[in-house]
């Protein structure tokens, strides 16, 4: 249907209501008063509407000074919306380098236990470890792999000594 124009009797505000609320009460998006939305083809007054409750007048600097209550805008408070259960949405991009620093440190725990594999494990976790703090996102998860490869590499070399202190030492214990 097509849209009426309407005046506000109160603030003089041009209002655009749908045709189908021609003679029903409306409220003004400005002031908050409620009038009647007529226009001057339907028979109305010239000044757009009817305020319910109360006489047809026009405002001047000297209605600022009564004594009559000031109907306040409304507040709209969304806060409280929290019926939105759509999954959040993935972050482009994300830290890549920060997952395989944690991946590789926790593997260079075990993997210690052959020294090559292990130091090896470790240096990977301790190099994207350290590349992959440079990015704010998943910066916990790259100081983590860091720790891990570097306790990782201090196991590893402590193994690879101490298997070549048993091969150097083992014709002594025959």
């Amino acid at each position: 249907m097509p849209d009426i124009r309407v005046t506000c009797p109160t603030c003089n505000t041009q209002l655009e209501v749908d045709a189908a609320y021609e003679g029903e009460e409306v409220e003004c998006g400005n002031c908050l008063q409620v009038f009647v939305a007529t226009t001057k083809k339907s028979g109305g007054s010239t000044s757009g509407g009817q305020i319910r409750g109360a006489t047809s007048r026009s405002r001047s600097s000297r209605d600022d000074d009564d004594d009559r209550p000031r109907r306040r805008r409304r507040d709209y408070d969304d806060d409280d919306d929290d019926d939105d259960y759509r999954p959040r949405r993935r972050s482009q991009g994300g830290n890549g380098q920060a997952v395989t620093a944690l991946v590789l440190g926790i593997l260079s725990l075990p993997l210690c236990c052959c020294p090559l594999v292990g130091i090896a494990t470790s240096i990977g976790a301790i190099t994207t470890g350290s590349l992959g703090m440079k990015k704010a996102e998943n910066k916990g998860m790259a100081v983590a792999g860091l720790v891990l490869g570097i306790i990782g590499l201090i196991l590893a070399i402590i193994n690879a000594a101490a298997g070549v202190a048993m091969n150097l030492n083992q014709n002594k214990f025959r």
